[in-house]
């Protein structure tokens, strides 16, 4: 009987302490409020991409790319060839920038194939993660974007190895 008038009071104690302790957040949130109005600030709290994480969507490549061995010419370098007359460069500097505009390509596309593999391994480790169950929400989603992600990294391996072959042929080290 007694453990009983103990387990009440002690039920009691704490509704009252929530009780009141529910007053005094009114009350904190009301004069917050308050003095928001007479400052005239809100501070509102602003995100950016490095608050919320790593983002998996792949990295975009410019799209205007120069056709293989060409390299596009900038203003500069059209108006000192205009401006001076001068002959156009000989054929090493010619192989040279083409070798730099391989490079380059090559260097893009393997950051783009890295992108999409790491995508595809954090999705991968995702849907063998058994804690949610296998009809989790979303697990859908998760496998489309998986296997549209193993078809984009299909492609990059693909013009990767073209590079490389481009490169071969042209023999640049």
């Amino acid at each position: 009987m007694r453990g009983v008038h103990v387990a009440t009071l002690a039920a009691v104690g704490l509704l009252l302490g929530s009780l009141a302790s529910a007053q005094g957040l009114g009350d904190v949130a009301a004069r917050e409020k308050q003095k928001r109005k007479t400052t005239g600030t809100t501070d509102a709290k602003v995100y950016t991409e490095g608050d919320l994480g790593p983002s998996i969507a792949p990295v975009g490549v410019p799209e205007t790319l120069p056709a293989p061995g060409e390299e596009a010419p900038s203003g500069d370098d059209v108006t000192e060839t205009e401006g001076e007359g001068e002959a156009t460069p000989s054929a090493d500097e010619q192989r040279a920038q083409a070798e730099a505009a391989w490079r380059k390509k090559l260097d893009q596309a393997h950051q783009e194939e890295q992108v999409y593999q790491d995508v595809i391994d954090k999705l991968q480790l995702e849907l063998n993660d058994m804690s949610g169950g296998i009809y989790s929400p979303g697990r859908a989603s998760k496998i489309a974007f998986l296997e549209e992600n193993q078809q984009l990294l299909a492609e990059v391996r693909q013009r990767v190895a073209d590079l490389e072959n481009e490169g071969r042929v042209n023999r640049y080290r």
